[in-house]
């Protein structure tokens, strides 16, 4: 289970084990994007955990909401789309 605060929604689920090393790369409603490493996540929490804030959330109005997510490595090419 996982306690989510007012206002607070999950926008990705992504899986991996840890031996992969990956990076997470998260991308905003206005355009910005975060690679973290994996590691900085913690995977073994207990029962109502709150999660781990990737984007600073005083930051939300010029970044926006997170609206994807997805594993990455050096090796990957992204292309991303919008409407404007």
């Amino acid at each position: 289970a996982m306690k989510l605060g007012n206002g607070d929604s999950i926008a990705q689920l992504l899986t991996f084990s840890p031996s992969e090393n990956p990076d997470i790369l998260v991308v905003t409603a206005r355009g910005f994007g975060k690679r973290t490493n994996a590691k900085a996540y913690r995977c073994l929490s207990g029962r109502y955990a709150t999660g781990v804030a990737t984007i600073d959330k005083v930051k939300i109005d010029r970044n926006g909401a997170i609206v994807g997510a997805c594993i990455v490595t050096e090796d990957d090419t992204l292309f991303l789309l919008t409407t404007k």
